[in-house]
């Protein structure tokens, strides 16, 4: 038996809702690795937000690839709140053109005095000099400010290989490098996004569990079977 199996189910694909968007390279690859492999090498992790609704914790685009795969399972650890620590990820990537771009955008302020405005992030450069990133008051609202920061995020993800850190590590920028830096955010608020049918930037919320079960293939072929019985007495799901 494995550890922590208990908390093992087979869920609906179709009851997950998603707490960041994709990123399409990424996507690519992972459902390139899962057709080579012919499994699903470890279980997504989610948690109980309402009945029989699940929010995705980790396993974005293993979902979205079993998904274009015609998979109506998958199988899931389930997590409970006090088992989760929220921290965040920053991004390491070049400094090019889109940062020009951002900056000369309307909608956001390179600033070292954010009084009276809202901070989306900061920006290191290699100097170890700062800006905080920051919008006008007006944009008050939660759709007004995920669309912003989704802007910004945009901005360089798909275009730029960016290196995720953890918001705890020190590192330092190198030449023709920026750091951007991005707030933790708490689980109401992400609950609160999500219900509303929104979604964060790609890569910048990330989750502590305290156990994680690794290790535990299933061959996505089976998840196709609409008929899940047979599935989970194979797997003890």
């Amino acid at each position: 038996m494995l550890k922590n199996a208990s908390s093992l189910k087979l869920i609906n694909i179709t009851s997950i809702l998603f707490h960041e968007n994709h990123e399409s390279k990424r996507l690519s690859f992972t459902k390139q690795c899962i057709l080579d492999d012919g499994f699903l090498k470890e279980p997504v992790l989610v948690m109980d937000i309402d009945e029989d609704k699940y929010l995705l914790l980790d396993g974005l685009h293993r979902t979205l690839t079993l998904r274009e795969l015609g998979c109506y399972w998958i199988p899931a650890q389930i997590v409970s709140e006090s088992d989760v620590e929220l921290k965040s990820w920053n991004h390491l990537l070049p400094r090019d053109k889109w940062l020009d771009s951002i900056k000369n955008s309307y909608d956001f302020i390179f600033t070292k005095n954010s009084k009276d405005r809202i901070i989306l992030g900061k920006i290191t450069y290699s100097n170890g000099t700062t800006d905080e990133i920051c919008v006008e008051q007006k944009y008050d609202n939660d759709i007004q400010l995920i669309s912003l920061w989704n802007k910004l995020v945009n901005s360089y993800n798909s275009d730029y290989l960016v290196k995720r850190i953890h918001n705890d590590e020190h590192i330092k920028v190198d030449n023709n490098e920026v750091l951007m830096q991005y707030h933790v955010v708490n689980m109401s608020l992400i609950k609160k996004i999500v219900l509303k049918g929104l979604t964060l930037p790609s890569g910048v919320t990330r989750f502590v569990i305290k156990e994680r079960i690794l290790n535990f293939q299933v061959p996505f072929k089976l998840l196709k079977h609409e008929n899940h019985e047979h599935i989970a007495e194979v797997f003890h799901l």
